[in-house]
């Protein structure tokens, strides 16, 4: 199983992919395993893990005590990549955001043209997903959504916009470039949706 996981464990450094071109970078990878895909450019998948399995990854990288295991499991969802971050975080005393997820979600946020990134961060602030209404408050244009949807880390839920993890959206909030601002934006763009009869 942990060889399986290879390209999860170790940064995806050494899989091996016909045309050069098609190579992603290694965040991108990270983030496709975030969102329960890892998906070359050959369609390769690896999908969810089975709860037994996120325990034995869990178990190769730290030794957690019973309820810290359950923890791991529930938090990574079948998920690869948020079990050895969840794992590493807990057995180093921490209750935040794995760091490292963190600082691959900072990485990506940091790509994004500046409107994308303000949308991205809204929809963390909300945590939940953005309906089309809200979007529409939001003045969020077809590019940004664009932007935002392409990065990886959210996907469309009836039109509106949700992070893939409730772990990805945690480390984009906490790494907020204007969280009293992007939180007020997100405020008013649920009074105006309901105004429109969008609750």
């Amino acid at each position: 199983l942990l060889e399986a996981l290879g390209v999860s464990l170790s940064g995806a450094q050494e899989e091996t992919f016909a045309d050069p071109q098609a190579r992603p970078s290694a965040a991108r990878i990270e983030l496709r395993d975030a969102s329960h895909r890892y998906d070359d450019a050959r369609g390769f998948e690896l999908g969810p893990l089975t709860p037994p399995e996120v325990a034995e990854v869990a178990r190769s990288i730290a030794a957690l005590a019973d309820g810290s295991l359950a923890q791991v499991v529930t938090t990574a969802d079948g998920n690869p990549l948020l079990a050895v971050e969840s794992a590493r975080a807990l057995a180093g005393g921490s209750v935040a955001p794995p760091p490292n997820l963190r600082a691959v979600v900072r990485t990506a946020l940091g790509r994004l043209p500046d409107a994308a990134r303000a949308l991205a961060e809204a929809v963390a602030a909300a945590g939940r997903t953005i309906s089309v209404s809200e979007l529409a408050a939001l003045r969020a244009t077809p590019d940004a959504e664009h932007h935002v949807l392409d990065s990886g880390m959210t996907r469309r839920i009836r039109g509106g916009i949700a992070y893939r993890h409730a772990l990805l959206a945690e480390a984009a909030r906490a790494d907020l470039r204007d969280p009293q601002g992007t939180h007020l934006a997100v405020a008013l763009a649920v009074e105006a949706a309901a105004d429109h009869g969008d609750a």
